[in-house]
């Protein structure tokens, strides 16, 4: 295993063409301690040296490898997408796309591919042999157990060993090459001074950054070790980054299912304020892009930020979309990304509710033009009418345009299809505008009577008018609506009623 790593390390062709020759039997898809293949151990170079294509596809052509097996989540093909330079993927990933074909055939098949290629390149590589001995002599090799004599680990290559379920409390890097198949998440009392990981050997220093962005939109979480190492170069240009469509890491992390990567940009001291507002080319924040991404635990990392602050949660994208708008119209996770937003400390709960965006949409009317559209955005209707106080007076005046909305939409209809519209669309809508004016009713009966009738004069007296004139609309769709009309009347008349016909009892009734 040991030779066979050190002429993989050292690009020596003819002594991996030998050994593969001698040992055609051995297992090739595990010569390390966290099992990874030959394949691998020449896609992971050591400090100083690069990707070496000839290397990887002779392997990917001669030895007897799994081209699909994965290390750390990630398969090689991935691996050279994301965190090998285009020059290398360019090379490596035809031969990958061959060996992946070949790897399905039957073994009789595979093994008169494998003895051609043989027969045809070996014998170049016999007047070379003499030049390379192999040996073990320079191995770093160290067993598990030898490693944990010392807490402090200094010029280690550590490319072979698998920390994903080990205790690195107190323990300290420096100078070593991590591997991979790293932890989670690093304890706060692991230190890693001056170490790097190997695809940071396959980059310029200058190609860092977009690195380290791609391992942010990858659907396989890093491990913390490749993070930090990167983080560690310079964090403040990690986390500056934009790609083409103007995203930055923390943008493209904030859409990941998982949030472990979220969390770990969160939490560095680089990711200040200015990070925490960058915008792409669309007006997405972090924020609205985890909102999207429906999302709600990422929504909440970002919501318990220090630097989450009123400019955050009011920023609107290139539609005029806010996240707690994107919020109501996704209507996700039974609102709970909405009311998180909408109870945030900093949150100005008033202006939330009024933005509009830039087809005039606020939060409620865009539910309910959803609703009238889709029969979808109950629940964040259901969540904005609970809101109470802040909203009535959109509510009120929404409510006349949305009657307005119902009635053009069945005179649309035509008239053999009357019947269906009624039993599978316009029930809802009539339940939505049910629950609408009970709202009201509510909200009235907990504020001063009075006061809100003359507040709101003019929103009631419209919308009596409104609904005069459509008693025959109200006649037509349902029987609960010539209820909730006939008790409206006497709620426009509300300073001359007597203390015993309170709107609690209309609630009462209408309900």
């Amino acid at each position: 295993t040991d030779a066979l790593q050190l002429a993989i390390d050292t690009a020596n062709l003819p002594a991996l063409g030998q050994l593969v020759q001698d040992y055609p039997d051995r297992d090739y898809n595990n010569i390390s301690n966290n099992h990874a293949s030959a394949l691998w151990w020449s896609l992971m170079p050591p400090r100083g040296k690069r990707i070496e294509p000839k290397i990887v596809t002779y392997l990917l052509q001669h030895a007897p490898i799994n081209p699909e097996q994965t290390l750390a989540g990630y398969t090689p093909r991935q691996y050279l997408t994301f965190a090998c330079t285009q020059e290398i993927s360019d090379i490596i990933l035809p031969f990958l796309t061959e060996a992946e074909r070949h790897f399905n055939k039957p073994a009789a098949q595979k093994d008169d591919l494998a003895a051609f290629h043989h027969q045809q390149d070996l014998s170049t590589f016999v007047q070379a042999l003499e030049e390379f001995a192999i040996t073990s002599s320079t191995s770093t090799s160290f067993t598990l157990d030898e490693l944990w004599q010392n807490d402090e680990l200094i010029d280690k290559d550590l490319r072979g060993f698998d920390f994903s379920y080990t205790n690195l409390a107190n323990k300290t890097f420096v100078r070593c090459i991590l591997p991979l198949t790293g932890p989670k998440k690093l304890p706060s009392t692991c230190k890693l001074i001056d170490c790097s990981v190997p695809m940071t050997h396959t980059y310029l220093r200058h190609q860092w950054p977009a690195l380290f962005h791609q391992l942010c939109k990858s659907t396989t979480p890093p491990s913390a070790f490749t993070l930090f190492c990167l983080l560690e170069k310079d964090a403040q240009a990690m986390l500056s980054h934009h790609d083409r469509y103007g995203n930055t890491p923390l943008i493209s992390a904030s859409g990941q299912k998982y949030r472990r990567t979220l969390d770990y940009i969160l939490k560095h001291p680089a990711c200040d304020s200015t990070i925490l507002h960058q915008t792409a080319l669309n007006g997405f924040n972090a924020l609205i892009n985890a909102t999207v991404c429906k999302n709600a635990s990422n929504v909440n990392a970002i919501l318990e930020h220090p630097d989450c602050d009123e400019h955050l949660l009011t920023h609107q994208n290139r539609d005029g979309n806010t996240a707690f708008m994107c919020a109501v119209a996704l209507e996700s996770d039974n609102g709970e990304i909405m009311h998180n937003i909408f109870t945030h400390r900093y949150a100005p709960q008033q202006f939330l509710l009024t933005q509009h965006n830039r087809l005039g949409h606020h939060a409620l009317s865009l539910a309910l033009n959803l609703n009238i559209k889709f029969q979808s955005q109950s629940q964040s209707i259901k969540r904005l009418l609970s809101y109470g106080q802040k909203i009535y007076p959109l509510a009120l005046i929404q409510l006349i345009n949305t009657i307005f909305r119902l009635e053009a939409h069945i005179k649309a209809q035509p008239t053999r299809r009357l019947a269906d519209a009624k039993k599978e669309h316009i029930f809802e809508q009539t339940t939505t505008l049910k629950e609408i004016i009970i709202f009201f009713l509510r909200s009235i009966d907990h504020a001063n009577e009075q006061k809100a009738q003359k507040l709101f004069k003019k929103e009631y007296d419209l919308l009596s008018k409104f609904l005069q004139a459509n008693i025959s609309f109200f006649d037509a769709l349902n029987p609960l609506r010539k209820a909730i009309y006939q008790h409206w009347q006497d709620l426009t008349g509300l300073a001359n009623l007597d203390k015993s016909h309170s709107c609690q009892q209309i609630v009462k009734i209408t309900c």
